[in-house]
């Protein structure tokens, strides 16, 4: 399996499938679902507002423009205030499990909101990982955000060590999404 660090926004990117917490208690919704949010036209606070998404549903939208993803994939994240390491595991694992049963090889999870700053990288990134372990997906793109990317990627790098019994994993950092890459003519 591949394992992909964006550190590009999650919106610059065309994705095969994007899952997006959605927490009951952001409103608007932050970070890269907020990103989504504003580029979906108040989509999912509209969605929020009109108690059209509870917080312990799983909700499927297609965007069949293709302007940002194929499918968004909004996955309740509970409360932030309330987050912890085993919540970011539960919700990583919960996600990963439907998405592969679904029939998905390449997706990408939206995880800048999933990490707060009291949160010891090496830990998120031992939950993070746990999650994906024992999943016959072909690739997982991740986004944690511009800052959070490049010490995201060296503690999975660390991780990955550990791990590599277990499963292949290959660990790939993307700075600039395909789209941008120059291509000769």
């Amino acid at each position: 399996m591949k394992l992909r660090v964006c550190s590009y926004p999650v919106d610059w990117d065309l994705h095969q499938i994007l899952a997006l917490p959605v927490f009951e208690d952001q409103l608007p919704p932050r970070g890269s679902t907020g990103r989504i949010d504003f580029r979906l036209q108040g989509l999912i606070t509209g969605m929020i507002l009109e108690n059209l998404f509870p917080p312990q549903e799983n909700w499927l939208l297609m965007n069949l423009t293709g302007k940002l993803a194929s499918s968004l994939f909004l996955v309740g994240a509970g409360r932030r205030e309330q987050l912890n390491l085993q919540l970011v595991a539960r919700w990583s694992e919960q996600v990963c499990q439907k998405l592969v049963k679904a029939g998905a090889k390449f997706f990408s999870l939206a995880i800048d909101q999933l990490y707060l700053d009291n949160f010891f990288l090496k830990d998120f990134c031992e939950a993070l990982l746990k999650a994906f372990l024992s999943l016959p997906a072909e690739r997982i793109n991740l986004y944690p955000g511009e800052e959070l990317a490049p010490k995201l990627s060296k503690e999975v790098e660390r991780w990955l060590y550990h791990f590599r019994s277990q499963r292949e994993l290959e660990l790939e950092i993307v700075w600039t999404p395909e789209l941008l890459k120059r291509r000769k003519i």
